[in-house]
C-alpha cells in the first residue's frame, strides 16, 4: 500500500495535489515515551531510512511558505529551522 501511495501522491504532485492522512482525534501532537536515549536513536534511525525518499513538502508548498513570510512579514532576512529535514530536500530547496 505504501508504494500505491507514493506513486499515487507523486502524480497528484504534478498538478498540486497530495492524499495525506487526516487526524481522527482530538490530538494536536502525540508524545513517545522511550525506555533511553539508544532507543530513541534506534528507532528515529530505522523509521528515517523507512522512508527517506517521502518527503512531506513539495516545491509548490515551500514557495508558498516563502511568498506567505514575503507577504506578511517585514524583516526581508529571516532565520528558520527546518525539523526533521530527512534527506535534506527542503535545505537543499
Amino acid at each position: 500500500m505504501t508504494n500505491f501511495r507514493y506513486f499515487t501522491n507523486k502524480l497528484l504532485n504534478k498538478f498540486g495535489y497530495k492524499i495525506s492522512k487526516s487526524n481522527t482525534t482530538d490530538e494536536l501532537i502525540k508524545i513517545y515515551k522511550y525506555k533511553n536515549y539508544k532507543e530513541y536513536k534506534k528507532i528515529q534511525i530505522q523509521h528515517n531510512k523507512e522512508k527517506i525518499k517521502h518527503i512531506f513538502s513539495d516545491e509548490n508548498t515551500l514557495d508558498g511558505i516563502s511568498e506567505y513570510l514575503i507577504k506578511n512579514m517585514s524583516q526581508t532576512n529571516y532565520n528558520g529551522i527546518c525539523h526533521g529535514s530527512r534527506n535534506g530536500f527542503e535545505v537543499q530547496f
